[in-house]
C-alpha cells in the first residue's frame, strides 16, 4: 500500500482522504473521483460536524485533511498491528477509501470504507475498527453519485470521526475533549443496527475519562454522583 505523503509531519489529529478506485480485477485500478474533491467533501462535512460537538466550548485541537495519492488499502488484513501504530504515532485518527466493483449488466457495488485509527491501537481486538458500507448501484456511478453517496453515509463518517477523536484525545489524556467528542459520537451510533459494539465502547470510555476529570475537580463533573459519571454520555446529553 502506498505511504501518505507528509501523514508524519506536524502536529494535529490527520485524517486521511484515500482514492476511491474501480477495483481492477485483474487490470490497473482507476481512480473514480478526484482526490480533491473527496478532501473537500469529507472536510467540510465534519468541521459542521465538530462546530455542533463542541458548541461554544471549542477545543484547541487541530485537524489537519491529507489526500493520500496512490494509496488505496485492500481490505483491513492491511492493517497490522505495526502500520495502526505507525498511524497512532503520527496522530492519524480516520481513513477512508472506496472501491467500485462490477457486478455484471452494467451494474455496481460500491464499499466505502472507513479505519477508525486510536480505537483500533486502544483495545485489542478493536470494537469495529475498520467499517465498511455497501450500495449497490443499477449503472456504473458518476462522480455526483459517488458524491451523493458520501452525503447519504455522512452520519456514519460524522459518528465514526467523533469516537476517533475522542479516543485519541482520551489516549493523549486531554479528557474534556475526550468526553465531548466521544459522547457526540455515542449520540450519533445509537440505535443504529450493527453500531452496538462501537456504541458500548464510546460509552466506556467516556465514563473513564469522565472519572479523570472528577478526580481534579473538573468543574463539568465535579458535582455528579460517581453513578452518574459511571455513565457520563447518559447523562450529560440529558442534562
Amino acid at each position: 500500500m502506498n505511504p501518505c505523503p507528509h501523514v508524519s509531519e506536524g502536529a494535529g489529529y490527520k485524517i486521511l482522504i484515500d482514492e476511491v478506485q474501480y477495483s481492477n480485477m485483474g487490470g490497473a485500478a482507476q481512480p473514480a473521483q478526484p482526490l480533491e474533491l473527496l478532501r473537500f467533501t469529507v472536510e467540510t462535512t465534519l468541521d459542521k460536524a465538530r462546530l455542533l460537538a463542541e458548541g461554544k466550548k471549542r477545543s484547541n485541537l487541530e485537524f489537519k485533511y491529507l489526500p493520500c495519492p496512490g494509496r488505496h488499502p485492500d481490505g483491513d488484513n492491511q492493517f497490522d498491528p505495526g502500520l495502526v501504530r505507525e498511524l497512532d504515532q503520527a496522530h492519524v485518527i480516520l481513513e477512508v477509501w472506496g472501491t467500485i466493483y462490477p457486478l455484471g449488466n452494467n451494474k455496481h457495488k460500491f464499499v466505502l470504507e472507513y479505519a477508525l485509527v486510536p480505537v483500533s491501537f486502544l483495545k485489542t481486538p478493536p470494537p469495529q475498527g475498520i467499517i465498511p458500507a455497501v450500495k449497490d448501484m443499477p449503472v456504473k456511478p458518476s462522480s455526483d453519485q459517488i458524491l451523493s453517496f458520501f452525503d447519504e453515509r455522512g452520519a456514519d463518517l460524522k459518528a465514526f470521526y467523533m469516537v476517533a477523536a475522542g479516543a485519541q484525545a482520551y489516549a493523549d489524556r486531554d479528557w474534556n475533549p475526550a468526553v465531548h467528542f466521544l459522547c457526540k459520537g455515542a449520540s450519533l451510533l445509537k440505535g443504529k443496527a450493527g453500531r452496538e459494539e462501537l456504541l458500548e465502547y464510546a460509552n466506556e470510555l467516556a465514563s473513564s475519562a469522565a472519572q479523570e476529570l472528577r478526580k481534579i475537580n473538573e468543574v463539568s463533573v465535579g458535582l455528579m454522583s460517581a453513578d452518574q459519571v459511571k455513565n457520563y454520555c447518559k447523562f450529560a446529553m440529558t442534562r
